[in-house]
């Protein structure tokens, strides 16, 4: 074997390896996705609508377009089971985006005032099952 040959059959080879390493790959997972998946991971603060409380731990958020965030409280957080409003904040400086696993602040207007922070952890986007499984009185 020439060089020249040699090196065309490794600039065919180092092609067709980048080729195969940029396709997608399905891992024996089904194609075809579910509502969770396509979800959107993140949301903007601002972009709560409405939000419901099973318990004074769990916190549903409406982000608009069927979209529900769950949070849950560390500790208790007061009248959140009267809340008549309530301010999402992101605890790191400089983010705007919430997303799964971030940390932020809540300030509840309750039956005694304002109350808070209160400190939540976002926990998932649900999913339409999700959303569909959850009681009237907890839905946004």
């Amino acid at each position: 074997m020439t060089l020249r040959t040699s090196l065309a059959a490794c600039t065919v080879l180092v092609l067709s390896l980048s080729a195969a390493a940029c396709a997608p790959q399905t891992n024996g997972a089904s194609s075809v996705q579910t509502a969770s998946s396509t979800a959107a991971p993140c949301f903007y603060a601002d972009q709560v609508r409405n939000f419901r409380s099973d318990d004074r731990t769990n916190i549903y958020f409406d982000t608009g377009r069927g979209r529900i965030y769950q949070a849950q409280a560390v500790g208790i957080c007061q009248d959140l089971d009267f809340a008549t409003a309530l301010t999402i904040r992101p605890q790191s400086a400089g983010k705007s985006r919430l997303c799964a696993g971030d940390w932020a602040n809540l300030n509840v207007r309750g039956m005694s005032g304002v109350n808070g922070p209160c400190r939540v952890r976002i926990v998932k986007a649900l999913s339409e099952a999700e959303v569909a499984a959850l009681p009237d009185r907890i839905r946004p």
